[in-house]
């Protein structure tokens, strides 16, 4: 029976792939970016989390880890490259599962990553001989192009997986988190009410202003001898005090608010904008496809270029 020979660079990839996995996962949690936070729609949160400066540290390791394969592919054998790739990324996100909260909520898209990384292993080890200009660049590239798509395709299954047997509350949650944000941008707990209402009343003051800025109005003013016109003044004045005061404002919102207390907002939406009962329907579908979009974006302007670079450094190291 052949003994099995492990290599130093073998032992060395293993190594560094576990690390770096920690590290990049490690910077990853200090983003806080959490399962719950992509599926809570509060997207004002995801921008604010996803544009810190964790966020942009991650974006600078996690290539490292697939730079570390492209670099090795030609160090290392097919079969090798496979099963220290795979060893390596189970080893480093069960390890990060373990230390760090946040990362327990990415499990399938954990898995997703270890067939990524086999899957960009294959490409890059199979390409990586050939001949042609640029021939090393154009391996890198192709295997990090298909690590994207696998590991894409994980967002997209896992989010079909959280949205799919609840999508009437995530439904819910995402026009709740809409209607929330609207609520966020006036000063009162019931924001569209007195958005509203405040629409109304400036409508109203400004109308009755031009009637009393009227030259034919202002002329009246002078006919003090007319009591019936002296009257009408006195009203218009006093109805343009009482429609400009505070106490004017706050009954006619809590009218409003009153009114749109009742009003189902869901069923609203349904009824004014076309095809949002298909868009509610294949909710557990869309909002998954967004995911892998951002992933796609975010892995072929970024990740992939950044790889490329890492790879050609550390291929000149070795």
């Amino acid at each position: 029976m052949e003994s099995i020979r492990i290599t130093k660079s073998e032992i060395i990839l293993f190594i560094a792939l576990v690390l770096s996995t920690i590290l990049w996962c490690y910077s990853f949690a200090l983003v806080g970016i959490t399962w719950n936070d992509l599926f809570s729609y509060s997207f004002s949160l995801i921008q604010q989390k996803l544009f810190s400066p964790n966020f942009f540290v991650f974006i600078f390791l996690m290539p490292l880890s697939l730079a570390l394969l492209c670099a090795f592919a030609e160090k290392i054998g097919r079969m090798e490259l496979r099963i220290v790739s795979v060893l390596g990324a189970i080893t480093g996100i069960s390890l990060s599962v373990l230390l760090l909260e946040v990362i327990k909520d990415y499990v399938i898209v954990g898995i997703f990553y270890v067939i990524a990384l086999l899957v960009m292993a294959e490409i890059t080890s199979r390409k990586i001989g050939e001949k042609g200009r640029f021939a090393r660049i154009k391996a890198y590239s192709e295997g990090l192009r298909k690590f994207t798509v696998v590991l894409g395709l994980g967002f997209f299954v896992a989010g079909v997986l959280t949205i799919y047997p609840a999508q009437e509350e995530h439904i819910a949650r995402m026009e709740n988190a809409l209607l929330g944000g609207i609520q966020e941008n006036e000063s009162n707990v019931n924001g569209i009410g007195n958005m509203i209402a405040m629409n109304n009343i400036n409508v109203q003051r400004e109308f009755l202003k031009q009637i009393m800025n009227d030259p034919n109005f202002q002329a009246l003013r002078f006919k003090t001898e007319d009591k019936e016109v002296m009257e009408y003044i006195a009203y218009m004045d006093k109805l343009s005090k009482y429609i400009n005061s505070k106490e004017y404002a706050d009954k006619a919102m809590n009218v409003v608010n009153n009114k749109t207390s009742s009003i189902d907002f869901g069923e609203l939406l349904s009824e004014r904008i076309p095809y949002y009962s298909v868009f509610k329907n294949l909710f557990f579908l869309i909002y998954p496809f967004g995911l892998l979009s951002i992933v796609f974006m975010l892995g072929n302007l970024i990740l992939r270029p950044l790889a490329i670079v890492y790879a050609i450094v550390l291929r000149k190291a070795l």
